[in-house]
Formats: C-alpha cells, sequence, structure tokens
C-alpha cells in the first residue's frame, strides 16, 4: 500500500510538473507589430521626424498628447485590437499634424528667441552647460504652451528673459573653449554607454583628450596643437555617441544584420550616384571598395582637367587685362557708380524698413491687449481686432465699437497707398452656414464705415467673410470663442 501511494504521488507531481512547464504564447516583437499594424509603426516614425523637428519644444502639450495616443495605439496593437489601434493611430497623425502647426507658429511668434537659442547651441551650450541650458528650454516650452492654448499675450511676456538668458548661455559656452567641450562630450558619451557600444572609438577619443591635457600640462605655449587635439578628442567622442545611438535605436526597433547591411548599401549608393553608374552589390568589399575608388578618382582626374582648363582661362584674362587695362578701368569706374546706386538703395531699403517698423509700433500702441493683436508680415501690417462688441446673430456696427474704429483709421492712414483686405470671423456656435453669412455681413459693415465716415476710396477695399473656418484659439472654451469672433484687417503695402 505504501508503494502504491508513492507511485500515486510522483504521477500527480510529474502531471502539474508539465502543466506548470506549458510553452506561452510568445510576445509580438515591436517589429512584428509594425508589419502587422503599419499606422502605428508611421506614427511611430513621425514621431521620431517630429522630435529632430524640434516639435516637442516648440508645441509641447501638442507632441505629449500624440505621444499618449501612440501608447495607446501600440497598447491596442500589442492585444490584437486591429480597429481600435487602427483608429488611434490615426488619431495620433491628426494630432501630430495639429501639434506641427503649433510648432511652426511658435517658431514664428518666437522667431527672435528662435534666433539666439540657434547661437547658443552652434557655441555648444547644450553640452557645455546641460542643466542651465535645460532649465532655459523648460521656460522656452512654458511660453510655447502658452501659444498653443492661444494666450499670446502671455507668452510673449517671457520674451526678453529668454533672449537675455540665451544669450548668457552662449557667451559663457563659448568662453569655456574646447578642453572643457571635449571633457563634456567625453561625460555624455559615457553616461550613454558608449564604452561598451564603442570601445574602439571611446579608446581613440581617450587618446587625443590625453594628449591635449599632457601639453597643456608641459607647455602652454603649444595651446594651438593642444585645441587641436581636444578638438579631435570632442568630435570623436560625439562619434562614439552616434554610434551608441545607432546601435540602440536598430535593438529597439528590432534591426537585423540584414536590415544593417541593406542600409550601408543605400549609402554607398547614395555615394556612387554623381558617377552616374550603378554598384554591383554582390561581389567581395574589397572590390566593391575599388570600384568606388576608381570611379572617384575618375571624377578626381576629369576635376584636375577642369582645372588645368581654368587654369588656362585665367591666364587668358590676364592677357586680356594687360591688353585692355583702359577698357576695364571704365569698366571699374561704372561699377563703382552701380556700387553707389546699389549702396544708396540699401540706404533707403533700410530707411524704409525702420519707418515700416516705427508706423508698426505706432499701430500697436493705439490698442489694448483686449482690442486688438498688430502683426507684421512682410511690408504688410495686420490687425487681429478681437475687441468689436456685436449682438448675437447681428452684424450692425454698435456705438460702441466707434472707439476700436477710429483707432483702425488711424492705423490705415499711416499708410496712404495701401489696399486694405478686411476679413470677418466667428467662433464655431450656431450653423457653419448662417456664421459664413454673419462674418461676411460684419466684415462688409466694417468696409461701409470705413468708406463712409473714414473717406478711405472704396477702390481700396476688399472684404470676405470666413466664418469658423479659420480659428486662431480654441473654441471649447469661451476666451477661445471671444478670440475667434473677430475682424481682420490687412494692410497691403505691395500687390501680392
Amino acid at each position: 500500500m505504501r508503494r502504491e501511494h508513492v507511485s500515486a504521488l510522483a504521477l500527480s507531481l510529474v502531471l502539474l510538473f508539465t502543466a506548470g512547464c506549458a510553452p506561452k504564447q510568445p510576445e509580438l516583437t515591436r517589429s512584428k507589430i509594425y508589419q502587422k499594424f503599419e499606422s502605428v509603426g508611421a506614427l511611430d516614425a513621425a514621431l521620431d521626424d517630429a522630435e529632430q523637428d524640434e516639435v516637442h519644444i516648440f508645441a509641447p502639450d501638442g507632441f505629449e498628447q500624440t505621444k499618449d495616443i501612440f501608447d495607446e495605439a501600440f497598447a491596442f496593437a500589442k492585444d490584437g485590437k486591429q480597429q481600435e489601434a487602427m483608429a488611434s493611430a490615426g488619431k495620433g497623425q491628426n494630432a501630430l499634424i495639429k501639434a506641427e502647426a503649433d510648432a511652426e507658429q511658435a517658431k514664428e511668434i518666437m522667431r527672435e528667441v528662435v534666433a539666439h537659442r540657434d547661437l547658443a547651441i552652434e557655441a555648444k551650450a547644450p553640452e557645455l552647460f546641460s542643466d542651465e541650458f535645460t532649465s532655459i528650454e523648460k521656460e522656452l516650452k512654458k511660453a510655447n504652451s502658452l501659444i498653443e492654448s492661444g494666450d499670446l499675450e502671455k507668452a510673449k511676456e517671457y520674451r526678453p528673459e529668454l533672449l537675455n538668458d540665451y544669450d548668457e548661455i552662449q557667451i559663457e559656452a563659448l568662453e569655456k573653449g574646447l578642453m572643457e567641450l571635449a571633457k563634456s562630450s567625453s561625460a555624455r558619451a559615457r553616461e550613454n554607454d558608449a564604452e561598451n557600444y564603442a570601445p574602439k572609438t571611446m579608446i581613440a577619443a581617450d587618446k587625443e583628450l590625453e594628449l591635449a591635457i599632457s601639453i597643456i600640462k608641459t607647455d602652454r605655449t603649444n595651446m594651438e596643437v593642444a585645441n587641436d587635439h581636444a578638438r579631435n578628442a570632442d568630435y570623436t567622442y560625439r562619434k562614439a555617441n552616434r554610434i551608441t545611438d545607432t546601435i540602440k535605436k536598430s535593438e529597439r526597433r528590432d534591426r537585423t544584420e540584414e536590415d544593417v547591411i541593406l542600409t550601408n548599401w543605400g549609402y554607398l549608393g547614395e555615394i556612387n550616384a554623381p558617377t552616374g553608374t550603378t554598384l554591383d552589390l554582390t561581389v567581395r568589399e574589397h572590390l566593391l571598395i575599388a570600384s568606388i575608388r576608381r570611379r572617384v578618382e575618375a571624377l578626381g582626374t576629369s576635376l584636375e582637367d577642369s582645372n588645368m582648363l581654368v587654369g588656362k582661362l585665367e591666364d587668358r584674362i590676364t592677357r586680356l587685362q594687360a591688353d585692355h587695362k583702359a577698357e576695364i578701368d571704365k569698366l571699374e569706374s561704372s561699377t563703382r557708380m552701380q556700387l553707389t546706386v546699389l549702396q544708396k538703395k540699401q540706404a533707403e531699403a533700410e530707411r524704409h524698413q525702420r519707418e515700416l517698423k516705427e508706423r508698426q509700433a505706432f499701430i500697436s500702441s493705439l490698442f489694448t491687449s483686449k482690442e486688438a493683436t498688430v502683426y507684421r508680415k512682410g511690408e504688410d501690417i495686420l490687425i487681429s481686432a478681437n475687441g468689436f462688441y456685436f449682438k448675437v446673430g447681428k452684424a450692425e456696427i454698435e456705438t460702441a465699437n466707434f472707439g476700436l474704429l477710429n483707432k483702425i483709421l488711424s492705423s490705415i492712414k499711416q499708410f496712404p497707398g495701401s489696399v486694405i483686405r478686411i476679413s470677418g470671423h466667428t467662433d464655431s456656435t450656431g450653423g457653419s452656414k448662417a456664421n459664413l453669412l454673419l462674418s461676411r455681413k460684419r466684415a462688409e459693415n466694417v468696409a461701409k464705415f470705413l468708406i463712409n465716415i473714414g473717406s478711405i476710396d472704396p477702390a481700396r477695399i476688399a472684404f470676405a467673410g470666413y466664418g469658423e473656418s479659420k480659428p486662431v484659439a480654441n473654441n471649447k472654451t469661451a476666451d477661445g470663442r471671444a478670440k475667434n469672433r473677430r475682424i481682420d484687417l490687412m494692410i497691403v503695402n505691395k500687390k501680392k
């Protein structure tokens, strides 16, 4: 009886063990999910491209919203929910398109800040002062978030401090020099685990940095050579970082060795393209390299022949100059006169731009932030007036609007030869057809006021209504709807 109990117990344990070890259904890899759900993979790639274009900086809210939608789409795809995954991916693409448009608007509004930021980046401020630069970027994101929400006036308040911060960090970066830049690049590469992913490149970079440090310690008079080594070290560390990022990206996307080889062959094809020939990718590497080298050398020979021809032409020009010096002197005199004319035109253009800027400043000073916002678009001035009061569903101009209209008339008088394009806009309340008619009638009544009261030549005025089709703010909020109910007046100083 004891032996029977032992046998039964053993059988139960075997059955339990085999049941516990039953093979699980393998999870889909990221690359297989993207093969099955192309729209989800396309959204991931679009997010990568948008990040390269810095949409996450200039439209942070929209970018984060798109990332959340992507995570949702990826989760649906991972669970095999095709319809839900496709719907979320489509929603994400639409959100990203809006974020990209918002980013372009932010770059335009913060144009001067963007220019100073670019100079700071060019001076390697993000590498040399990572924490400080990140702190400034957070403030820029706050301003851009306000632009996304339609609060342009509040966003503009950030501009002076941002300009000052980017200028200061640029100067500090330039002063810190190549040595600190190389050390910073080394730290970033190591933090990115480049020693494991690109060990040979890291060793080469370390040697360059060691040489630079050794020269500085032993012979400070030879700083030019030390800087050359520091520059090489910085470049090589960044190269190691780039190698690391590429490998990590391949791993993250489950790229195979075949994918890497095909990508590299594509690069070789682009390099070979100027030769006008096709590469034979079936031959061994040394034969392929020799083939490309021969073609490049042939191009080099052709370039040498071209340079020889240029040399002969230059000799001929020299002889002609000697033979016709009087004609050349006459030509130079004519050129100087033309240059004087060009300088006068340039001075006139600069004066014109100053005057235009002063006129814009004067016009901006006429309006409060609740009445209108003034923009300059090249030679033209846009007055976006959301301070008009109209009764609900009505287009008649109330006496309450006369003060604002008089300010608009004063603005127009700054440009006597201009053409005035008036466009009416509504919020999304009510039917779109009714909004379109209402916006046109309001624009028409403003035009009549300018003609009848302001004595503006009717030939200078054109008007149109756009209803709710061109919002500048979110129609889901009362503040956003108020900004969308506006009259835009474009003072056009050139025929388009």
